[in-house]
């Protein structure tokens, strides 16, 4: 089937297809922001339980966007990391009046914090802020593309830069992430989690042996992994408008709230599920994986183009590799 094909058909089944079901919580009144949001590229980021900094892009980035482009980024927080975040940044703090529809906002340099005052879908602070990660085209239902980066990432290339390099208008591609600098295929991936976060201990974790039971169970090839593509969720390049996009990450959604909290070995299985890749290649014109050689973790003098550079977690910062 071809890219159309793909899309024509999956867009016929895109009103009745359930995307992200949940019980009403802070997020619903985050939609109401974004259906006020002008914006065609939305650039967007959470910070909870304080965790991380709000890293601002690197200056060269905010010299060169407009001031249209300036006013599209939004990071999503709870109430500790609103609080935390409005006291440490005094010198960049404003409020500010997005529109006539709604109250005014406090800014953290470009970010605008989305506060989600109230109750939350889920217990879990992780799984909260998976929710913009995964569901931006439910957040922003009139934005065209949307960048997502993690929060501990300074932004060295504007979203419209990145979007005319990685998924440009003539093309089909929908969806753009780095290749994971370390791991190739979705076994590697469930080998590093069950080694490093896991401990070997399998009390810890019984939801990855859940999760990998049933994906076997699932295959007809012995040698299925193989075909798969572990990729790093901490840069998401998307088309908000595409079916296939909007299929592909409400799939990711619903299988990162069905098993555990690691959401790569999700997205490298539903890829695989709905035959995007193959042999560790694109299968499809529709995803672009971007090459390790621009990723934040290779050495700088060897990235052929800088995207984002890693600053860490409040707790600290893995090295880059020799």
């Amino acid at each position: 089937m071809s890219a159309a094909e793909r899309e024509s058909a999956l867009g016929a089944h895109s009103t009745t297809v359930a995307c992200g079901f949940m019980r009403p919580s802070a997020f619903d009144a985050a939609v109401y922001i974004g259906e006020h949001t002008s914006c065609e590229t939305v650039v967007m980021t959470s910070v909870f339980d304080a965790y991380d900094e709000l890293m601002q892009p690197s200056d060269a980035v905010t010299l060169t966007m407009s001031h249209a482009e300036q006013r599209c980024f939004f990071a999503f927080v709870d109430q500790r990391s609103y609080d935390l975040l409005s006291r440490e940044n005094r010198e960049i703090v404003r409020d500010e009046t997005a529109s006539a529809h709604m109250s005014p906002v406090k800014m953290v340099g470009v970010w605008r914090l989305v506060l989600l005052d109230g109750r939350m879908p889920f217990s879990s602070a992780r799984r909260n802020s998976r929710v913009p990660k995964m569901l931006a085209h439910r957040l922003f239902p009139h934005a065209r593309y949307a960048l997502w980066v993690d929060s501990k990432l300074v932004l060295h290339q504007s979203a419209s830069v990145l979007r005319r390099i990685f998924l440009p208008s003539e093309g089909a591609a929908v969806f753009a992430a780095f290749r994971n600098l370390r791991r190739d295929h979705v076994d590697q991936e469930r080998d590093w989690i069950w080694h490093h976060k896991c401990g070997e201990d399998v009390e810890r974790c019984g939801d990855l042996i859940k999760q990998w039971t049933t994906y076997e169970a699932e295959q007809r090839s012995f040698a299925w992994a193989a075909e798969t593509v572990a990729i790093e969720g901490s840069v998401l390049l998307q088309d908000l408008r595409s079916p296939i996009h909007n299929a592909l990450f409400c799939n990711w959604f619903n299988e990162y709230v069905r098993f555990g909290e690691r959401d790569q070995i999700s997205m490298a299985y539903v890829l695989h599920r709905m035959g995007l890749t193959a042999k560790g290649a694109n299968a499809t014109p529709a995803v672009r994986f971007i090459d390790r050689s621009m990723h934040y973790l290779a050495k700088p003098s060897a990235q052929t183009l800088r995207i984002v550079r890693k600053v860490g977690h409040r707790s600290g910062s893995r090295k880059v590799l020799p």
